[in-house]
């Protein structure tokens, strides 16, 4: 008898083994989940190829445009112009999106061990700059709700007024007939 192990960790070889075990009865090699996989990993390659490409065109917008501007941020407008005319849909980086957001805490260790690496320059003037943090976060979380608050009005009265015109039109139709 002899018997083989998979990557996956599934044995394959003979029909049974010594004590009975089949392994093509319990645990069937089947070759679509590895090709499914790798399908998911190109979706995902994809995606970020796509993202990346858009990032490339902000950096290339930063070089030829003589504007104060970052690079991201031309790539975030032209990333929001296509998603909004609907060039590109949604679904086309949705999933590499969402895990991007996942890591993001992550991306941001690099900085803390930037800061932590230059405290001798920053601890003479460290009170300042948490003053400057704590009343630019709370500034922030204030405009933020402001604007929530107003688009979430807008979209309320926006709908009501679509209620009220199907309301209308209907109270039409009935009384034609």
């Amino acid at each position: 008898m002899w018997e083989i192990y998979f990557f996956y960790g599934m044995m394959i070889g003979s029909d049974s083994t010594e004590d009975g075990f089949q392994p093509w009865g319990r645990m069937p090699f089947d070759p679509s989940i590895i090709f499914y996989e790798v399908m998911d990993a190109m979706k995902y390659l994809k995606q970020f190829l796509i993202i990346l490409t858009i990032s490339f065109a902000g950096e290339t917008l930063y070089h030829l445009i003589p504007l104060p501007i970052p690079a991201s941020i031309y790539g975030i407008l032209i990333l929001f112009t296509l998603l909004e005319t609907k060039l590109l849909p949604l679904s086309s980086v949705k999933e590499t999106g969402k895990f991007l957001i996942e890591i993001m805490p992550v991306m941001f260790i690099p900085a803390a061990v930037g800061l932590l690496e230059s405290w001798e320059i920053l601890s003479g003037s460290w009170v300042s700059y948490a003053v400057i943090t704590v009343c630019t976060t709370f500034l922030v979380m204030i405009v933020s709700g402001h604007v929530t608050q107003a688009i979430m009005r807008h979209g309320r009265s926006k709908g009501s007024s679509a209620k009220e015109t199907e309301a209308v039109s209907d109270v039409g139709k009935e009384s034609e007939v």
